[in-house]
């Protein structure tokens, strides 16, 4: 599936997008502006913003907000990449140095703190202040979800309820925003706006399992990033949980010392339990969920649409 052809409705917006970014990542100050550049190289997929513009479209909301908030929404994601690759110590992020190698942690711990206050500088007095409460709520269980991982370190008795809730905090909230927030944008119902947001929720799920699943099997040429990293640090992702859940049944206990394992020790527990597939069965109850609650928008191509970028999610390289 050609993602440029999922966006080409809302190709005007997208680039509208980029001339923002670019705009709020100006500085006078050379330095800034050299890290800026070298974030705006790292430009992804931007899923997020066209989840914000293809659910605008959808309700054919015609106001300039909706680019604003995707861009703000962009770098409040961005800020938390940043933030994670500091965490993880990452060396790599689409397939280029991470901002923390390139300039130093302190540089970059800096930098996405002044991504937070340009994304906030941007959505203060642009777009409808209840808006601005809920990406701002976003971000707060984002942090809590990041701190909830961290306490959960070589924690080998993480259940996959506490998983769930995690990622729903990490990684679900802030996609939640982008279809809750685009509907509030064009004037929606409560009732709309919150079958959306977990419409997002859903879908910010579904795509961490889905990154979960690739660092465990993927390569680094492929994927851009470091692979087994969750592991090596101590993190428990869905098909580990599962895997393990399945040894105590079987056994009674979990085997020991799981984060000393090398990895084709790993991957052999893994492919015993088929741990991956089970996690991508996950992954498909929490896509078809969220088209299920996409059958709330009338519009049929816009609802099409979003359900075509919901696939390009799960089926990413894999």
């Amino acid at each position: 599936m050609i993602l440029e052809d999922i966006y080409k409705d809302i190709k005007e917006d997208m680039i509208k997008v980029e001339e923002l970014l670019k705009k709020e990542l100006s500085d006078d100050n050379q330095f800034i502006q050299h890290i800026n550049n070298y974030l705006l190289s790292f430009q992804g997929k931007r899923l997020r913003p066209a989840i914000v513009l293809l659910t605008a479209s959808a309700f054919d909301y015609q106001g300039e907000d909706k680019v604003k908030l995707a861009a703000a929404i962009e770098l409040l994601h961005t800020a938390t990449l940043i933030h994670d690759d500091i965490i993880d110590e990452a060396d790599t992020r689409r397939f280029k140095p991470t901002l923390n190698t390139r300039f130093g942690p302190q540089v970059a711990v800096l930098s996405g703190d002044l991504l937070y206050a340009r994304a906030l500088y941007m959505l203060a007095g642009q777009v409808a202040p209840e808006i601005t409460r809920v990406l701002a709520a976003g971000v707060d269980k984002i942090v809590i979800g990041e701190i909830e991982q961290i306490s959960n370190c070589y924690n080998p008795e993480l259940t996959q309820a506490q998983y769930l809730g995690i990622i729903a905090k990490k990684t679900g909230s802030l996609m939640a925003a982008c279809p809750q927030t685009a509907a509030m944008l064009a004037g929606r119902s409560e009732n709309e706006v919150e079958v959306l947001r977990n419409c997002g929720l859903n879908i910010g799920i579904a795509f961490q399992i889905v990154d979960d699943c690739l660092d465990l099997i993927s390569k680094k040429s492929r994927l851009g990033k470091p692979v087994k990293n969750d592991h090596n640090r101590g993190k428990l992702t869905l098909p580990l949980i599962y895997a393990l859940d399945r040894v105590r049944e079987e056994e009674g206990k979990a085997p020991e010392n799981i984060f000393d394992w090398p990895s084709e020790k790993i991957a052999e527990l893994l492919g015993r339990y088929q741990a991956i597939d089970y996690s991508f069965q996950v992954v498909k109850r929490y896509i078809d969920e969220a088209k299920e609650k996409l059958e709330i928008i009338e519009e049929k191509e816009g609802r099409e649409r979003l359900k075509r970028l919901f696939d390009y999610i799960v089926e990413r390289e894999y």
